[in-house]
């Protein structure tokens, strides 16, 4: 019997998901706690921003970060989270409206806003949709410059319009049917896990 391909079905990604909340759950923690206090403010304070590129990036961008001023953060993602239209959100929180802030950022940024709506993008969740590009095609019937070249760094706002569409077409075929709330966040965890279990055994 052919072995079943890897996120071939809605109870995968459920599958990874919650490998990914087990090995990880602070993330979690932190995400719901700051995000909590960035949707009770409207905004980010220079604090929550260093927390925030901390989660995605770690300590090596807290220079990048600090060169912004309080003010300056607070008024760029007072403006942002104003902002309807995912693009022109994503443009108005990038650099260099914001020093250190580059489209995984912002991504972590707009998912700390709102993780139903938004999901984070680096190399490994990209990775994960090239290297299992059959399956997105055929199963879940997406198409996308994801699927022709892999993208592991250099990820730009365009990528990251194109991934949201795609981790909310998968939310909502996992959500409807499983019957439960699964989020583009849950997708991009799923994604990430995926590739971290499987990557080093892949050639491309």
């Amino acid at each position: 019997m052919a072995k079943a391909q890897i996120l071939e079905n809605a109870r995968d990604f459920i599958a990874y998901r919650d490998k990914c909340n087990n090995s990880f759950p602070s993330y979690e923690q932190i995400l719901e706690s700051v995000g909590r206090l960035i949707r009770r403010q409207g905004c980010l304070t220079l604090d929550q921003l260093i927390e925030v590129s901390d989660w995605k990036a770690g300590r090596r961008n807290r220079r990048n970060i600090n060169r912004n001023s309080p003010e300056n953060v607070i008024r760029v993602t007072r403006h942002a989270f104003s902002l309807e239209d995912d693009e022109t959100r994503i443009r108005a929180l990038h650099s260099p409206n914001l020093h250190g802030v580059r489209v995984p950022v912002v991504s972590a940024i707009l998912t700390f806003h709102d993780p139903r709506k938004y999901g984070v993008i680096d190399q490994h969740t990209a990775r994960s949709l090239y290297r299992n590009r059959e399956v997105f095609q055929r199963r879940w019937r997406l198409n996308s410059r994801f699927f022709r070249k892999k993208k592991l760094i250099g990820l730009t706002i365009d990528d990251y319009v194109e991934y949201l569409a795609i981790v909310r077409r998968v939310a909502g075929e996992v959500s409807g049917e499983e019957g439960v709330e699964f989020t583009p966040r849950d997708v991009d965890k799923a994604l990430w896990q995926e590739d971290k279990e499987k990557w080093r055994a892949s050639t491309f």
